[in-house]
């Protein structure tokens, strides 16, 4: 009787394991339908991304050595320089004097050869129309076809009050060893001044100043290698920060770019060469919460993306769309962070997104 009782005891557990087992099964076909486990599953948690992601990165710099400012036809002793190293020119307006004549930066596309005198025409008496109108000796109005009278009215306001009116004594001209020629295009920090304060005025064409050298190429030497670089379009903004200066990214550097470059990478370094390199970081700004994952957690067939999250006992699929991340690991929408996710969805079981 004790016996009888006991094998059916017996038998109630092993129906009941049976039973468990079944339901079990049958729970986890539910979900993933006619798949066999081929390795134990993996699970991790997704993590919140923060919204802004940022690299270092090195930025490669090529420079241009800086033009020279060439002396005109003067000849005397230096009583003035109001230039100096590390200056920005065209500024200090007069740079020089010599003799007590002052001699200001004339800004043209050409330098002046010859002397400006009454009927004369052409690009280089516009130049020194322009000139003359920005210091205020000529109005805007008082432009003729050739150097007529208010021109020459102009040439002796402006001889006088620079020390050259012996030489308009006899007529009225301008002459181009009044000024010190700057190309229209030529502008920057200076790295050296040659002439010096009591010294002879050194001959025409000598080099009495130098500019520093010219920023005039700045690329990335490596997209960031934990971060994708091709997020999608609608994923983040993205900006390279560069010696305090920022710039979109990705960014086609144009002059203007690069002067404002090279004025700040200027305060960072001494010295007569400038920084062949820069460090300097990329800042993505993503437009949505994303979580990360392992990258073999993404799932892509043909229905798109998806992940496998634990729900119970059991898997579930849920759509994500990918907006960032690199070779190990995946940013995803679509899915909170704090999810359990399958890492390994491939050595579990043939899994896809169809499932959904």
């Amino acid at each position: 009787m004790r016996v009888a009782r006991l094998l059916g005891q017996v038998v109630i557990v092993m129906l009941l394991a049976v039973g468990i087992a079944t339901v079990l099964i049958y729970l986890r076909n539910e979900t993933l339908t006619a798949v066999r486990l081929e390795a134990e599953p993996i699970l991790v948690v997704a993590t919140e991304v923060p919204r802004a992601l940022a690299s270092n990165v090195v930025v490669d710099l090529e420079w241009a050595p800086g033009g020279d400012i060439l002396s005109p036809a003067w000849d005397g002793t230096i009583t003035a320089v109001n230039i100096a190293p590390g200056e920005h020119v065209p500024s200090s307006d007069p740079p020089v004097e010599v003799d007590g004549r002052r001699y200001r930066w004339f800004v043209s596309r050409a330098p002046l050869y010859r002397t400006i005198v009454s009927r004369a025409s052409g690009p280089d008496v516009e130049a020194v129309r322009s000139f003359l109108t920005e210091l205020g000796y000529l109005s805007e109005g008082d432009a003729e076809s050739d150097v007529g009278t208010s021109d020459l009215d102009a040439f002796r306001a402006y001889a006088a009050d620079h020390g050259f009116d012996e030489a308009v004594s006899a007529k009225s001209l301008f002459e181009p060893s009044w000024i010190v020629w700057l190309p229209n295009d030529e502008e920057g920090a200076l790295a050296d001044v040659a002439i010096r304060l009591g010294a002879p005025a050194p001959p025409a064409g000598t080099p009495i100043a130098t500019f520093a050298p010219r920023l005039v190429a700045v690329a990335v030497r490596e997209e960031p290698t934990n971060v994708i670089a091709a997020l999608a379009a609608s994923a983040a903004q993205a900006h390279l920060s560069l010696a305090g200066v920022d710039f979109p990214w990705p960014h086609t550097f144009v002059p203007g770019d690069l002067m404002r470059l090279e004025a700040a990478l200027a305060e960072s370094y001494s010295g007569d060469e400038p920084p062949e390199t820069a460090d300097g970081s990329i800042t993505w700004e993503l437009q949505h919460q994303s979580a990360s994952v392992p990258a073999a957690a993404v799932v892509a067939d043909v229905t798109g993306w998806c992940v496998w999250i634990a729900a119970g006992i059991t898997y579930e699929p849920a759509a994500v769309d990918v907006v960032g991340g690199d070779v190990d690991v995946a940013f995803v929408v679509g899915i909170d962070p704090g999810d359990r996710v399958l890492a390994n969805p491939t050595s579990v079981g043939h899994l896809d997104c169809g499932h959904a």
